[in-house]
């Protein structure tokens, strides 16, 4: 598809603030190297989830919520925090995820140790 600006979410709704870089728009590329860009882009992302599939046996929802943890740390890292936990309402809101699974995924993540909850009853990554 020929495209120019998506927007898929609204800052609000995740996380950080996007940092201001200068974008190249759709609309500024020639239309053949647009479609290499899209081909390579499309390889790499089915690559991509295909391998994350594996290794969350099927269970892409338990790879989301485990990356919007992730981002949370990201972020908190980025401003100088140790670490920022988040909790099920917030990833479930970010997600659109039910909330009652966003919990499910969080207790399945802490099984296998990726991720702690906090004295404070937000969930975390584990760091070294």
């Amino acid at each position: 598809m020929w495209a120019g600006k998506t927007q898929l979410r609204s800052e609000s709704e995740c996380d950080s603030p996007r940092q201001e870089a200068p974008l190249v728009q759709a609309s500024d590329l020639p239309r053949e190297q647009y479609r290499r860009l899209q081909y390579h882009f499309v390889q790499f992302f089915v690559e991509h989830l295909s391998d994350v599939s594996r290794v969350f046996n099927g269970d892409l929802q338990e790879m989301l919520v485990l990356a919007v943890i992730a981002q949370a740390f990201l972020r908190a890292d980025e401003i100088g925090f140790e670490n920022a936990p988040t909790n099920a309402s917030r990833i479930s809101e970010c997600t659109g995820i039910p909330r009652q699974t966003v919990r499910r995924k969080i207790q399945s993540l802490e099984e296998r140790g990726w991720v702690h909850r906090s004295e404070g009853g937000g969930v975390g990554t584990r760091t070294k």
